[in-house]
């Protein structure tokens, strides 16, 4: 170890007896300085109520209790209520299937208990149990109670008979347990004759899955609709223009129906079904079409025509299998449970701010009762946020992402998962702790305000991102040339007849370049703190930063800000690697640093061109920037800026912390076996 540190040291002075080193250092003030001037940063969301000519808590307190304009307690209360809806959704529709699992699974262990029963006298009690079981399942399936209630679309009405008569197989059994002449063990032969087992399980599903059922209903109605309209058009001439009208009629009204069902359905403010975005459009435009075509045929002629437009757009076919392209969703149970939860806290929070509202209606300063009224609505928009990314996420953890990218409305083909899990955590983090996105700084951001006012911290930010890249093109340039310099000049021959082996040497050469890095780095933190504080206001308040997309911490911006120094480093030892493997390997400084420097810009177009393909994110370049995965991938407003996407890339949906960690380690560990092999072998 003390060679390796003399050889540091004596690299170290070299590299600091450069003229070059000080000219580096005089470009970092100078980027630094011209990047105040540049600096121009987008303001952040202002999401403070305020209203126009009210000057007093009082008149606050009362144009946010009693009027009716967009951020008044009545507006933000219809996003409570809504978000309340979603989860009694839910909720009604969980208990429904799992009542029907319950009285399922007593109708089977009844007829099994009557199949084993060995006693005549007790085979008749077990036949009772049976037909009463049978009966409560029967209840249960006909009974939405609440749900049918309070959403129109768990039935087309509420007491349909055709749904309610799907229960057949249920009926059957009840009359045939009911019929005297039947014996226990006639029962059991016709329930086994019969496959009622299937037949049973069958109508579970139905039961489960109502919205499915009741399409099969509709288009079944449709179905034979238009087949009388089709027979009555071949079979009937002009002259029973009025009964081939009143068919047309029923046909209308039924399509009618089923297009108000199909857009309740898929317009709910939650994915109740899912539908691809070409079925939706499809459906749409038939029933757009077909409604049109049926309104204005009122004379023979335009009737014949119709029966051929519908046969021509193929309406039978169509209608026909509507259902198989609806899914209707069902969602976790334990979301089910996390949702009643949440629900709960939400609603003592609420109470918990409404309270403090109240309490600051006297004092003589506007600012607190604004501040606790914003809060007010970040609560609604974060728990309203909140049970929607669950919703979502429980849903396209089922599906590839080729699919459910497909899936019509609740932008389903612009979800990142990634982004999905950081929203959530930091959502939860809000409800849990009843703090809003109003008490913290946002995360830093490229040209964008942390802030409401511009701070020390954004500008820091943004300066060192260039002062970065500077740093990086130099130590890329000063290893090749310690390396190649040392090689075309010969005096490497010198340094290996001395007692030190060659992996010490590169090592020292290695490390001398990374300690330049480092001190380099530090002094233009220092620098842009320094400019930045004399240029702009520090700011006391904390820092919501969420780790690897599941973590959501508080920190002081100045510890984030160091973090984010490390992540920059870490970038630029990368490529100081990179370069240490191209001047081995190419002997020559012109051959290592083009090609150094070429991967350097390459990269930087790529992050550009390529930051959403699923093959880019196992090269290097999209891994870097580990600062990333501390909250800040996903917050610029300005998503088009071309500079910031180059050197920021986003989180892809199957990247995470470890994963970038693992892969840039691989990388580099690569790198360095064939540099130190290649240099170990190589004769000089």
């Amino acid at each position: 170890m003390p060679s390796t540190f003399r050889l540091i040291k004596a690299e170290f002075k070299k590299i600091f007896k450069r003229p070059s080193v000080f000219i580096v250092a005089l470009l970092i003030v100078a980027t630094i300085l011209g990047s105040a001037y540049l600096f121009n940063p987008t303001k952040r969301n202002n999401y403070n109520i305020s209203y126009t000519n009210v000057t007093t808590s009082q008149d606050f307190y009362n144009t946010y209790y009693y009027s009716d304009l967009e951020d008044s307690q009545s507006h933000i209360n219809e996003l409570y209520d809504d978000t309340d809806k979603i989860i009694n959704y839910y909720s009604l529709y969980y208990k429904r299937i799992s009542d029907l699992d319950q009285y399922y699974g007593i109708v089977s262990n009844k007829i099994n208990n009557l199949k084993n029963e060995k006693d005549d006298a007790l085979k008749v009690k077990k036949l009772d149990e049976f037909r009463s079981s049978l009966q409560d399942f029967k209840v249960k399936f006909e009974t939405f109670g609440s749900l049918a209630y309070n959403y129109s679309f768990v039935l087309f009405t509420n007491d349909n008979e055709k749904y309610i008569s799907s229960c057949s197989a249920v009926n059957d059994l009840i009359d045939a347990c009911n019929n005297s002449s039947y014996t226990p063990n006639d029962i059991v032969n016709i329930y086994n004759t019969n496959d009622y087992e299937s037949k049973l399980k069958n109508e579970l599903e139905y039961g489960k899955y109502f919205i499915s059922k009741t399409l099969d209903i509709l288009t079944q109605n449709i179905k034979d609709d238009y087949n009388a309209f089709q027979k009555e058009i071949t079979i009937n001439g002009s002259s029973h223009i009025n009964s081939i009208l009143s068919s047309k009629k029923t046909l209308l009204d039924d399509t009618i129906i089923l297009k108000n069902y199909f857009e309740e359905i898929t317009e709910f403010n939650t994915p109740i079904v899912l539908i691809s975005k070409d079925d939706h459009k499809t459906y749409s435009n038939l029933f757009e079409t077909c409604i049109g075509e049926l309104e204005k045929s009122t004379d023979y002629n335009s009737l014949r025509e119709l029966s051929t437009t519908l046969t021509y757009e193929n309406f039978s076919n169509l209608i026909n299998t509507l259902p198989g392209k609806i899914t209707q969703v069902m969602i976790n149970s334990d979301f089910n449970t996390s949702f009643s939860n949440i629900n709960k806290v939400v609603i003592e929070n609420r109470k918990n701010i409404d309270d403090k509202i109240s309490l600051s209606r006297n004092e003589n300063s506007i600012k607190n009762i604004s501040f606790f009224a914003t809060e007010y609505k970040l609560l609604a928009n974060a728990y309203n946020s909140y049970i929607l990314d669950n919703i979502i996420l429980d849903i396209i953890n089922d599906y590839e992402s080729a699919t459910y990218l497909n899936f019509y409305n609740y932008g389903f083909d612009s979800i990142n998962v990634y982004n999905l899990k950081e929203n959530l955590a930091k959502n939860l983090y809000y409800i849990e702790n009843n703090i809003y996105s109003n008490s913290f700084l946002n995360n830093f951001a490229f040209n964008q305000n942390s802030s409401e006012l511009t701070n020390t911290y954004d500008y820091m930010y943004f300066s060192l991102e260039f002062c970065a890249i500077i740093i990086m093109i130099f130590a890329v340039m000063m290893i090749s040339n310690i390396i190649t310099g040392e090689m075309e000049s010969g005096t490497i021959k010198l340094l290996l007849v001395r007692p030190y082996k060659r992996s010490k040497i590169i090592t020292a050469k290695l490390l001398a370049t990374i300690f330049f890095v480092v001190i380099f780095m530090l002094f233009s933190s220092i620098l842009s703190f320094v400019v930045g504080y004399f240029q702009y206001d520090l700011v006391e308040a904390e820092i919501l930063a969420v780790f690897n997309g599941n973590t959501a911490f508080t920190i002081n911006p100045l510890l984030l800000m160091g973090i984010n120094i490390l992540s920059l480093i870490i970038d630029i030892i990368f490529f100081v690697i990179v370069a240490l493997m191209f001047s081995i390997l190419f002997k020559n400084y012109a051959g290592a640093i083009t090609t150094s420097l070429v991967i350097i810009i390459s990269t930087f177009a790529l992050n550009a061109i390529f930051p959403t393909a699923f093959w880019y994110s196992f090269f290097p370049a999209m891994n870097l920037h580990l600062f990333k995965y501390f909250g800040n991938s996903f917050i610029s407003i300005e998503s088009d800026n071309i500079i910031k996407n180059a050197l920021i890339t986003p989180i892809q949906n199957t990247m995470a912390f470890p994963f970038s960690i693992l892969l840039l380690i691989s990388y580099s560990v690569i790198m360095l076996i064939v540099s130190y092999s290649v240099f170990k072998k190589r004769d000089f």
